[in-house]
């Protein structure tokens, strides 16, 4: 029994790893953008006008790590994907594994480019979303947290740098660290 917690700058590669790593120990994978990506929807924002609102409306934030607290405080055999997770409670008796995937912020730029096309004009602008909203993200969880770094590398037991790595490198590496872990 484990719960598998799993953080990281946007575009490092958190989703693919999930994705991969979920089915293959049988556990279920539960994905905390998509919570965000349908608050957006419902709200006709844009994801990146969507987080900048967030920084407004600290509520919808704490409904947001409530849900996926109180998901870990009652299930186990999960892997969690979200920037605060590996800082919420979990399910006494069960044991934490904290992932941080992490890549360079050109190799994240480089993958936005890839999925968004035509939303930045250029690997600089791209760059500057992606730091502007990291920036924008330790503010706001120190604000509301009093995490001074939700990406320091002290916070987790297992750190996967995909900066190097295809999806299937990054899976095989993700797996042999959690398999001594759970």
């Amino acid at each position: 029994m484990a719960i598998i917690r799993v953080s990281g700058p946007p575009r490092s590669g958190k989703t693919t790893a999930c994705d991969l790593l979920a089915p293959r120990i049988g556990y279920i994978n539960y994905y905390t953008g998509r919570i965000f990506e349908t608050l957006a929807e419902e709200q006709g924002l844009t994801k990146d006008k969507f987080f900048k609102a967030l920084a407004e409306n600290p509520n919808m934030e704490r409904e947001i790590d409530r849900k996926q607290e109180e998901l870990m405080m009652h299930e186990d055999n999960l892997v969690v994907q979200g920037r605060m997770a590996p800082f919420l409670r979990y399910k006494p008796g069960v044991r934490a594994v904290n992932v941080l995937i992490t890549a360079s912020i050109n190799k994240c730029a480089e993958r936005e480019l890839m999925a968004s096309p035509n939303r930045h004009e250029s690997m600089e602008k791209a760059k500057q979303f992606l730091e502007e909203r990291i920036a924008t993200e330790r503010l706001r969880y120190q604000s509301l947290c009093g995490i001074s770094d939700y990406l320091a590398e002290e916070h987790f037991n297992i750190i996967v740098d995909t900066t190097l790595l295809d999806p299937t490198q990054v899976f095989e590496q993700l797996l042999a660290k959690v398999s001594q872990l759970i």
